[in-house]
């Protein structure tokens, strides 16, 4: 290969390259576009014929000012908190970090969605103290299985 065309090779790589890392930040998503993309917009519960209640919360992911929230109902009382990111992961599990500024808690949940469209959150951890409520799909408390959570309309 002469010279030449090294040197051409070398600058196509180099455009190419820069033409990546331009475009690369680009393609990243929003807490929002990503929670839409996963198609979790909505109320849901573990039993959307139930009464809401501490044992049967309504969760509401939406979107408000481009941002995206998480409106716990649970009853006698509900809040409202920002989800600061929101990324899905290689086997499509959703990974939500929820700021309960008014509780000064941090948490990152995971969620996986079933066949039949409901989720279920695998992992609850407290990002500021690394404790879970569930791990590896299994509530610490007692080892069971987390609830099934379903849209409601």
């Amino acid at each position: 290969m002469t010279e030449t065309k090294k040197s051409h090779l070398f600058k196509m790589a180099l455009i190419l390259l820069g033409v990546f890392a331009v475009s690369g930040p680009s393609l990243a998503q929003t807490a929002a576009e990503t929670a839409t993309q996963w198609q979790v917009l909505g109320t849901w519960q573990t039993d959307c014929k139930a009464p809401i209640n501490e044992l049967n919360m309504a969760y509401t992911f939406m979107v408000r000012g481009g941002q995206l929230f998480l409106d716990r109902n649970y009853g006698r009382g509900s809040d409202s908190s920002p989800i600061t990111k929101a990324t899905l992961t290689a086997d499509g599990a959703l990974v939500l970090v929820i700021n309960y500024a008014q509780y000064s808690l941090l948490y990152e949940n995971v969620l996986v969605k079933g066949g039949d469209g409901r989720f279920q959150m695998v992992e609850i951890k407290n990002i500021k103290t690394n404790q879970y409520s569930i791990k590896d799909g299994k509530k610490v408390i007692d080892g069971t299985s987390p609830e099934w959570w379903t849209r409601c309309h």
